[in-house]
C-alpha cells in the first residue's frame, strides 16, 4: 500500500486546518484580463518544473492540450511524486471525472493516512475544487516561504490566487512587499503594467524567482533516486519527466 511522505502529508493536513474561504473566492482567476492569466499561468507552469522536478512543458500539455485546468494539474503533478505513480495515469482519471478521494483510494492510500494526521481529514470526503485550491495555497506557501495565514488573508481581501502568485513573484524580483505590488495593480492596467513599473523585464517576469524561503518538494521519487513512472516518462503520448530540469533546462534544484 503506497503512502505519501511524511513531510508532504503534514502540509496537506496543515492547509485544511486553516479556517474556511468559500468557494467563489478562491477561484484561481477571477476577474483577471487575460494578458494576468497567461502570465500567472507561465509563472506556475514553470515554478512546478523547478518545485516538483518535472520540465516546464509537461504542466503546459496537460493544461493546453489536455484542458486541465491549472489547479487539477499543479494537484496531479504533486500526487504523482508524492505517491510515486505515472502522472499521466492520474491527469487522464482525472480528466475522466474521478475526485481525488478516488484517486487516492485506488492508489491504495487508506484515509487513516490522513486521519492519524489530523483528525477527520478524509480527502475522500472533500470537495475536489476546494482541495485543489488548498493545495495551490500551499504550493504558494511552500514556494515562497510565505505563512498560508497571509495567503488566506490576501484571497479574502478580493486577490485570486494566480495574482497573489504573481505578487508574489514580482516581489521577491523587486524587493517590493506584496501590499505595494496590489495597490499598484489597483490603478495599473495590468500585472505586466506592474512589472513595468518595478523594472522587472519582460523576460524575468515569466520566470519565476527562486526566492530564499522556498525549497523543492521532496517526494518518494526524489528520496529514493528516479520514481517509477514519473522519471520513465508516461503512456499515451503524454510528455514525460526529466530529472533535475526546470525552465529551458535550467536545474530544477532551485531552491537552496
Amino acid at each position: 500500500m503506497k503512502r505519501a511522505p511524511l513531510i508532504g502529508l503534514l502540509a496537506i493536513a496543515a492547509i485544511c486546518a486553516l479556517p474556511a474561504i468559500s468557494q467563489a473566492d478562491l477561484d484561481i482567476a477571477v476577474g483577471m484580463v487575460a494578458s494576468d492569466v497567461s502570465l500567472g499561468e507561465a509563472l506556475l507552469a514553470a515554478g512546478i518544473a523547478y518545485f516538483l522536478g518535472f520540465d516546464t512543458h509537461v504542466a503546459a500539455y496537460y493544461h493546453n492540450r489536455e484542458g486541465l485546468p491549472v489547479p487539477s494539474v499543479l494537484t496531479a503533478l504533486l500526487f504523482a511524486r508524492m505517491f510515486d505513480v505515472d502522472h499521466h495515469r492520474i491527469t487522464t482519471w482525472r480528466s475522466q471525472g474521478r475526485g481525488w478521494g478516488r484517486i487516492a483510494q485506488d492508489l491504495g492510500v487508506h484515509p487513516g493516512a490522513f486521519n492519524k494526521l489530523r483528525k477527520g481529514l478524509d480527502v475522500r470526503r472533500m470537495d475536489d475544487d476546494e482541495f485543489e485550491r488548498l493545495v495551490f495555497i500551499w504550493y504558494l506557501s511552500q514556494y515562497y516561504g510565505v505563512d498560508e495565514y497571509r495567503i488566506h488573508n490576501w484571497v479574502r481581501a478580493g486577490h485570486p490566487l494566480l495574482s497573489v502568485l504573481i505578487a508574489l513573484d514580482l516581489g521577491a524580483k523587486s524587493g517590493r512587499s506584496v501590499s505595494d505590488l496590489f495597490s499598484a495593480r489597483g490603478y495599473l492596467a495590468s500585472w505586466d503594467a506592474v512589472a513595468d513599473k518595478v523594472k522587472v523585464s519582460k523576460v524575468a517576469r515569466r520566470h519565476p524567482q527562486r526566492p530564499k524561503g522556498g525549497q523543492e518538494f521532496r517526494g518518494k521519487a526524489h528520496q529514493g533516486g528516479a520514481g517509477r513512472g514519473v522519471s520513465g516518462g508516461s503512456s499515451g503520448g503524454a510528455p514525460g519527466h526529466k530529472s533535475g530540469k526546470g525552465w529551458h533546462g535550467s536545474q530544477g534544484r532551485a531552491h537552496k
